[in-house]
């Protein structure tokens, strides 16, 4: 059936749809039963051939989205806490280092931090190549800790450039100056 408006013709798609969204997902099934490889590996070219323009429109997606998407994510927390609380459990398991950097950053917030950045503390490791930043000795693992150059208390940042590897001893031993 044509029609002039596009507008119309998308409020008639949609109807129609939703009167047979049943006998529409088995016909879309069954088409790609048979296809399914095919359709996987002409999806999967698509993707690394897109991957760029894919990655703007689902960042521009997620933005548009935000705030229904946090209201929808509480509303299901509120509803289902158990399920959330098993949820943040094997999350901390499978990622103890992200758990301890955020933990760090959100004690620099508290401390008053002027500005903080995401980074993961092994990142810093690796640039100051395993060498304490306050005796200039190797690090053992175990031993590691993160030192504020400008302390946070005296108004430093939690950034990458205000952050250097450190003896957790020496660290806590130097304390809070500068």
């Amino acid at each position: 059936m044509p029609y002039a408006d596009p507008e119309a013709k998308r409020r008639y798609d949609a109807e129609r749809y939703a009167r047979n969204r049943k006998a529409v997902k088995e016909r879309v099934a069954a088409r790609l039963k048979d296809k399914l490889e095919e359709v996987r590996e002409y999806r999967k070219k698509y993707r690394t051939a897109n991957k760029d323009r894919l990655s703007q429109h689902d960042a521009a997606r997620y933005q548009a989205n935000r705030e229904k998407r946090d209201a929808a994510t509480k509303k299901w927390s509120a509803r289902n806490p158990a399920a959330r609380s098993e949820q943040r459990r094997r999350s901390k398991k499978k990622h103890p280092d992200s758990q301890r950097d955020y933990k760090k950053r959100r004690k620099a917030r508290i401390r008053g931090a002027a500005r903080v950045e995401r980074f993961k503390a092994e990142e810093i490791y690796e640039r100051d190549h395993w060498m304490c930043g306050i005796c200039h000795k190797p690090i053992l693992s175990g031993d590691e800790s993160l030192d504020h150059v400008v302390p946070v208390s005296k108004g430093g940042e939690h950034t990458r450039s205000n952050v250097r590897a450190a003896h957790f001893v020496c660290n806590r031993n130097r304390g809070n100056r500068a």
